[in-house]
């Protein structure tokens, strides 16, 4: 990957991102790209010795005395992991995810962002030294 300079990246619990000059512009000019990775991890629930996650929202002003409806939820299953990547020299407001789009060099660049924020997980990511504990993150 010796085209891409300049890298940031973040990787932290549910959330990673990396942040990289990519040579995608008009005859290689290089432009920023953001990849941001969301995953529902069960170590961050409420309850993940379960692994379960129970929410519960109350309507009305709850600083307010009165009669209050409530609905709980429990999460049991992980949601599937989601993605978002942008061009931010095309769209520096972070408008239109490109993820998903169906342009192959496109794609190729996700590809690439995809690898570097596994790379830079790899090398960065604190990991515990005695043992792997359950619900752990993984790259």
């Amino acid at each position: 990957m010796s085209n891409v300079s300049e890298l940031t990246s973040c990787m932290g619990g549910p959330v990673g991102a990396a942040v990289a000059w990519m040579p995608t512009g008009a005859g290689g000019a290089r432009q920023k790209w953001k990849y941001s990775r969301y995953s529902d991890n069960p170590q961050f629930w409420s309850d993940p010795e379960r692994p379960r996650d129970v929410m519960t929202i109350v309507s009305g002003k709850v600083n307010e005395a009165g009669v209050k409806e409530a609905l709980t939820t429990i999460k049991t299953r992980a949601a599937a992991d989601q993605a978002e990547c942008y061009n931010l020299a095309e769209d520096p407001l972070e408008l239109v995810n490109l993820v998903h789009s169906s342009d192959p060099s496109v794609q190729a660049t996700i590809r690439q962002l995809e690898r570097l924020l596994h790379q830079q997980c790899e090398e960065k990511m604190l990991k515990p030294s005695s043992e792997t504990v359950p619900g752990q993150p993984v790259c």
